[in-house]
């Protein structure tokens, strides 16, 4: 059964209030589309990520976040996020912050995919961040003939995983390359999971190359037909960041509530959906500036051999 479905209806049917959501990318693949719908339809979550770049701190100064699991958030063009740390004075909500190291989150979406209850992390150990963490526990270790605590984590099951790839088939085989952050892991140990793409294939395409497929269709709950879906930031085979974008729109944007709220007035609520977007971009900065982002000159891998008899 095909899982294609407009964002608007993805975002509605799979995302309640209250859900924790992760969002996908590292600095690039992020989902900003779907963060903007979500936006649009003032839902309230819990969000978990490694790097979401802006879009937390999009979500966060939309007053659509009261709780996030993070290593890193914000503009990576403007070295911050602003809006996190209004939110930390209650402005426009008060937002309850859960910091880890990299490799937790890793080690939470990790014993989430295998069903782990909780699982031993040692990379904080000699920080602050076990201090000031009340998530963070000890047990005994087992195997040691010492008296050692091992601090642990739980493992996480997000109630949702957004993601953005470079193409899909119409029931949710997934074909992701270039840097795949903690997008598969995040994706596997999800309830849900709602996919945005580049470009919808056809399943022989999929099938073509099955050892780039970062998940099946089975783990995803609906398709959506994204063109540009990641932009700013930058989307492996189709375009590069939009640095300018990033630093003198959305990144100047941030840094108070008020020039923040003109922001996402103007480039989230008065959108109507990721075409209004493009179109809205075009007739704001010229169509050269959008065609300038576009790769022109592909970079393509070596031809491979899947034959075994």
């Amino acid at each position: 059964m095909s899982k294609v479905t407009s964002l608007r209806d993805a975002v509605s049917r799979n995302i309640y209030d209250g859900d924790l959501v992760y969002t996908s990318g590292w600095q690039g693949n992020v989902p900003y589309s779907a963060s903007h719908e979500i936006i649009r339809q003032n839902k309230l979550i819990k969000l978990i990520s490694g790097a979401s770049c802006e879009i937390g701190d999009h979500l966060i100064a939309a007053g659509c976040v009261d709780e996030v699991y993070l290593s890193w958030i914000g503009n990576d063009a403007t070295k911050g996020s602003h809006a996190i740390r209004r939110a930390l004075k209650g402005i426009p909500r008060k937002l309850k912050i859960h910091d880890f190291n990299n490799m937790t989150i890793v080690s939470m979406l990790l014993g989430g995919y295998y069903g782990f209850p909780f699982v031993p992390v040692k990379g904080m150990v000699g920080s602050d961040l076990i201090e000031y963490n009340e998530i963070i526990r000890y047990t005994d270790n087992p195997f040691s003939e010492k008296d050692e605590e091992t601090p642990v984590v739980p493992g996480i099951q997000p109630d949702v995983a957004i993601l953005h790839v470079q193409r899909a088939d119409e029931f949710g085989n997934v074909h992701r390359w270039g840097a795949l952050s903690l997008d598969e892991i995040a994706g596997m140990a999800a309830k849900r999971v709602i996919l945005t793409c580049e470009e919808l294939v056809s399943a022989e395409i999929i099938r073509n190359d099955p050892n780039r497929t970062m998940l099946p269709g089975l783990k995803i709950t609906s398709v959506v037909h994204e063109p540009w879906g990641a932009h700013p930031s930058h989307m492996p085979g189709f375009y590069q960041s939009d640095w300018d974008y990033r630093i003198n729109v959305s990144g100047a944007a941030s840094r108070q509530q008020e020039s923040h709220e003109a922001f996402l007035k103007e480039w989230v609520y008065n959108i109507e959906d990721r075409n209004d977007y493009i179109e809205y971009y075009v007739k704001k900065f010229g169509y050269s500036k959008i065609e300038d982002l576009r790769l022109k000159e592909p970079i393509l891998s070596s031809s491979i051999n899947y034959g075994w008899r």
